[in-house]
């Protein structure tokens, strides 16, 4: 019934309107965003890192933030949040090291039959927040579960309740970690980064493409929704 509704709505001259509106308070969250990014995201990642460093836990910069590191010594311009990789038999301690260091849980997904699973966490003093996307090993390849809505849902996200979420699976060639210094904090990185990145973005990777998306990758595999449900929720009194 939703979905008859939604699809009348966008033949009546209302929708139009209704785009502009969005788009406009679209552009507008991403600016506030990026300006507490800017103010915040060092600190973020020092404290997540000392954390996670002092409880002799394994994590690694990942996707956009990777990205960063490599070809652009700095954060990439459009980023307004952080990305890590952490292996997922971690993950219990991981939760309990972050809270107890003053970070909040503050939306997960989790593929409902073999724990996949991503995370994001808000430090209680600022709004950047950082991402952590659980690994497994499988042979040569190290793999990663990130997420989608479903084609057909009218809205994202629905505060404090389980909501279905369609799985991929992102491959990459399975690396040790190497310790480096990124914007002054300590963090460590894949060793083959290079291979790591081409993976995901790329063999042109080092020249910057606005373009990019999720359909140039040729590491990632899909699922439907049936295949491999995930179920992802989004604590109430965050705002994203």
């Amino acid at each position: 019934m939703m979905q008859v509704l939604l699809t009348f709505f966008r033949k009546t001259p209302l929708y139009p309107l209704y785009r502009a509106v969005m788009e406009r308070r679209a552009r507008r969250k991403h600016s506030r965003r990026s300006a507490a990014f800017r103010r915040e995201a060092v600190q973020v990642l020092q404290r997540f890192s000392a954390a996670l460093d002092e409880a002799q836990i394994t994590f690694w910069l990942e996707f956009g933030t990777l990205l960063g590191y490599y070809r652009e010594h700095d954060f990439i311009s459009h980023d307004c949040d952080l990305d890590t990789g952490a292996f997922l038999e971690d993950q219990p301690k991981i939760q309990a090291v972050l809270e107890q260091a003053g970070f909040e849980l503050v939306r997960y997904y989790n593929v409902k039959d073999d724990g996949g699973r991503e995370e994001c966490y808000k430090h209680r003093d600022m709004s950047t927040t950082i991402d952590i996307f659980y690994f497994r090993v499988e042979g040569d390849v190290m793999y990663c579960n990130i997420f989608a809505p479903l084609k057909n849902m009218t809205f994202r996200w629905s505060l404090n309740r389980l909501m279905p979420f369609r799985t991929m699976r992102v491959n990459f060639p399975l690396s040790d970690m190497q310790q480096v210094e990124f914007k002054g904090v300590r963090v460590r990185i894949p060793m083959n980064t290079d291979v790591h990145l081409r993976a995901q973005y790329g063999d042109d990777y080092m020249t910057p493409n606005p373009n990019f998306g999720m359909k140039d990758r040729k590491n990632v595999i899909y699922f439907t929704y049936e295949e491999k449900p995930c179920e992802g929720l989004l604590k109430i009194g965050f705002i994203e």
